[in-house]
Protein backbone atom coordinates (compact mmCIF):
# COMPACT_ATOMS: atom_id res chain seq x y z
CA UNK A 1 0.00 0.00 0.00
CA UNK A 2 1.47 3.34 -0.96
CA UNK A 3 1.07 6.87 0.25
CA UNK A 4 1.38 9.95 -1.89
CA UNK A 5 3.26 13.00 -0.70
CA UNK A 6 0.04 14.57 0.57
CA UNK A 7 -0.77 11.47 2.64
CA UNK A 8 -3.63 10.09 0.57
CA UNK A 9 -3.90 6.36 0.31
CA UNK A 10 -3.11 5.27 -3.22
CA UNK A 11 -3.98 1.57 -3.38
CA UNK A 12 -7.45 1.43 -1.88
CA UNK A 13 -10.60 1.14 -4.01
CA UNK A 14 -11.72 4.26 -5.81
CA UNK A 15 -14.31 5.17 -3.16
CA UNK A 16 -11.55 5.70 -0.62
CA UNK A 17 -9.14 7.78 -2.71
CA UNK A 18 -10.17 10.92 -0.84
CA UNK A 19 -9.27 9.44 2.55
CA UNK A 20 -6.18 11.09 3.92
CA UNK A 21 -3.80 9.91 6.57
CA UNK A 22 -1.90 12.71 8.25
CA UNK A 23 0.14 13.25 11.40
CA UNK A 24 -1.79 13.74 14.63
CA UNK A 25 -2.06 17.29 15.99
CA UNK A 26 -3.17 18.53 19.40
CA UNK A 27 -6.54 19.43 17.86
CA UNK A 28 -7.09 15.70 17.25
CA UNK A 29 -6.91 14.81 20.95
CA UNK A 30 -10.58 15.15 21.85
CA UNK A 31 -11.92 13.59 18.61
CA UNK A 32 -9.57 10.59 18.95
CA UNK A 33 -10.58 10.15 22.60
CA UNK A 34 -14.26 10.21 21.61
CA UNK A 35 -13.64 7.73 18.77
CA UNK A 36 -11.67 5.44 21.12
CA UNK A 37 -14.39 5.47 23.77
CA UNK A 38 -17.21 4.91 21.29
CA UNK A 39 -15.38 2.07 19.53
CA UNK A 40 -14.57 0.26 22.76
CA UNK A 41 -18.17 0.64 23.97
CA UNK A 42 -19.66 -0.64 20.72
CA UNK A 43 -17.19 -2.85 18.83
CA UNK A 44 -14.98 -4.23 21.62
CA UNK A 45 -17.95 -4.71 23.95
CA UNK A 46 -18.70 -8.04 22.29
CA UNK A 47 -15.44 -9.45 23.74
CA UNK A 48 -15.36 -7.67 27.10
CA UNK A 49 -17.76 -7.41 30.04
CA UNK A 50 -19.20 -4.07 31.09
CA UNK A 51 -16.70 -3.96 33.96
CA UNK A 52 -13.78 -4.73 31.62
CA UNK A 53 -14.89 -1.96 29.25
CA UNK A 54 -15.08 0.49 32.17
CA UNK A 55 -11.56 -0.52 33.23
CA UNK A 56 -10.24 -0.13 29.69
CA UNK A 57 -11.80 3.29 29.21
CA UNK A 58 -11.08 4.69 32.70
CA UNK A 59 -13.48 7.54 31.94
CA UNK A 60 -13.35 8.94 35.48
CA UNK A 61 -9.55 8.83 35.47
CA UNK A 62 -8.42 9.96 32.00
CA UNK A 63 -8.87 13.62 31.11
CA UNK A 64 -8.49 15.04 27.59
CA UNK A 65 -5.15 16.58 28.66
CA UNK A 66 -3.90 13.19 29.92
CA UNK A 67 -5.03 11.62 26.64
CA UNK A 68 -3.10 14.24 24.65
CA UNK A 69 0.00 13.67 26.79
CA UNK A 70 -0.20 9.91 26.10
CA UNK A 71 0.83 10.58 22.48
CA UNK A 72 4.09 12.33 23.45
CA UNK A 73 7.13 10.71 21.80
CA UNK A 74 5.03 8.53 19.53
CA UNK A 75 4.46 8.53 15.80
CA UNK A 76 0.72 9.12 15.59
CA UNK A 77 -1.50 9.34 12.52
CA UNK A 78 -5.17 10.00 11.92
CA UNK A 79 -7.41 9.00 9.01
CA UNK A 80 -9.71 11.72 7.72
CA UNK A 81 -12.41 11.03 5.15
CA UNK A 82 -13.39 13.26 2.25
CA UNK A 83 -15.93 15.03 4.51
CA UNK A 84 -13.21 15.95 7.02
CA UNK A 85 -14.42 13.39 9.56
CA UNK A 86 -11.95 11.51 11.73
CA UNK A 87 -12.35 7.80 10.91
CA UNK A 88 -9.43 6.26 12.80
CA UNK A 89 -6.05 6.70 14.43
CA UNK A 90 -2.89 4.79 15.25
CA UNK A 91 0.13 5.46 17.41
CA UNK A 92 3.42 3.63 17.69
CA UNK A 93 6.81 3.87 19.31
CA UNK A 94 9.23 4.35 16.41
CA UNK A 95 12.27 3.25 18.43
CA UNK A 96 10.78 -0.10 19.54
CA UNK A 97 8.20 -1.04 16.91
CA UNK A 98 5.35 -1.17 19.46
CA UNK A 99 2.01 -0.40 17.82
CA UNK A 100 0.21 1.02 20.83
CA UNK A 101 -3.33 1.94 19.75
CA UNK A 102 -5.16 1.39 16.48
CA UNK A 103 -8.84 2.26 16.39
CA UNK A 104 -11.31 2.76 13.56
CA UNK A 105 -14.77 4.28 13.93
CA UNK A 106 -17.40 1.61 14.54
CA UNK A 107 -19.36 2.56 11.43
CA UNK A 108 -16.25 2.49 9.20
CA UNK A 109 -14.80 -0.91 10.10
CA UNK A 110 -13.95 -3.23 7.22
CA UNK A 111 -13.21 -0.42 4.73
CA UNK A 112 -9.41 -0.67 4.75
CA UNK A 113 -8.86 2.25 7.10
CA UNK A 114 -7.20 0.12 9.77
CA UNK A 115 -4.90 -1.49 7.20
CA UNK A 116 -3.90 1.91 5.84
CA UNK A 117 -3.20 3.25 9.33
CA UNK A 118 -1.20 0.17 10.29
CA UNK A 119 0.91 0.44 7.14
CA UNK A 120 1.60 4.10 7.91
CA UNK A 121 2.62 3.30 11.51
CA UNK A 122 4.88 0.44 10.42
CA UNK A 123 6.53 2.75 7.89
CA UNK A 124 7.24 5.25 10.71
CA UNK A 125 9.19 2.71 12.76
CA UNK A 126 12.97 3.08 12.59
CA UNK A 127 14.61 0.78 10.03
CA UNK A 128 16.85 -0.72 12.72
CA UNK A 129 13.79 -2.29 14.37
CA UNK A 130 13.27 -5.78 12.94
CA UNK A 131 10.02 -6.73 14.72
CA UNK A 132 6.70 -4.97 15.21
CA UNK A 133 4.78 -5.74 18.42
CA UNK A 134 1.16 -5.16 19.36
CA UNK A 135 -0.91 -6.08 22.40
CA UNK A 136 -4.15 -6.86 20.61
CA UNK A 137 -7.62 -7.12 22.05
CA UNK A 138 -9.50 -10.31 21.24
CA UNK A 139 -11.64 -8.15 18.95
CA UNK A 140 -8.68 -6.99 16.83
CA UNK A 141 -6.75 -10.28 16.88
CA UNK A 142 -8.09 -11.48 13.51
CA UNK A 143 -7.29 -8.10 11.91
CA UNK A 144 -3.68 -8.32 13.08
CA UNK A 145 -3.38 -11.97 12.01
CA UNK A 146 -4.57 -10.97 8.52
CA UNK A 147 -1.92 -8.24 8.61
CA UNK A 148 0.87 -10.78 9.19
CA UNK A 149 1.09 -10.73 13.00
CA UNK A 150 1.26 -13.96 15.00
CA UNK A 151 0.40 -14.57 18.63
CA UNK A 152 3.43 -14.77 20.89
CA UNK A 153 1.46 -15.29 24.09
CA UNK A 154 -1.91 -14.55 25.68
CA UNK A 155 -1.52 -11.68 28.12
CA UNK A 156 -3.28 -10.19 31.15
CA UNK A 157 -3.04 -6.49 31.97
CA UNK A 158 -3.96 -5.40 35.49
CA UNK A 159 -5.94 -2.20 35.29
CA UNK A 160 -6.79 0.13 38.16
CA UNK A 161 -9.73 2.43 37.48
CA UNK A 162 -12.39 4.46 39.25
CA UNK A 163 -16.08 3.78 38.76
CA UNK A 164 -18.70 5.77 40.66
CA UNK A 165 -15.93 7.13 42.87
CA UNK A 166 -14.72 3.66 43.90
CA UNK A 167 -11.22 2.47 42.94
CA UNK A 168 -11.33 -0.99 41.37
CA UNK A 169 -8.77 -3.41 39.97
CA UNK A 170 -9.36 -5.91 37.16
CA UNK A 171 -7.34 -8.00 34.71
CA UNK A 172 -7.96 -7.47 30.99
CA UNK A 173 -7.08 -10.13 28.46
CA UNK A 174 -5.18 -9.40 25.27
CA UNK A 175 -2.59 -11.04 23.03
CA UNK A 176 1.03 -10.12 22.54
CA UNK A 177 1.53 -10.39 18.77
CA UNK A 178 4.54 -9.80 16.56
CA UNK A 179 5.44 -9.42 12.93
CA UNK A 180 8.88 -9.37 11.33
CA UNK A 181 9.71 -6.45 9.10
CA UNK A 182 9.58 -7.54 5.46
Amino acid sequence: MGFSQNGSVSSLPFAFQAMRIRPFTAADAEPTLALFRHTVKTVNRRDYSEEEVAAWLREEDVTPDMWLDSFTGKATFVAIDDNGTLTGFVDCEPQTGLIDRLFVAANRQGEGIGSALLARAEAAVERSVSTFTVYSSPTARIFFERSGYTIVTPNLVTRTYTKNGIVRIIDLKNFQMQKSRD
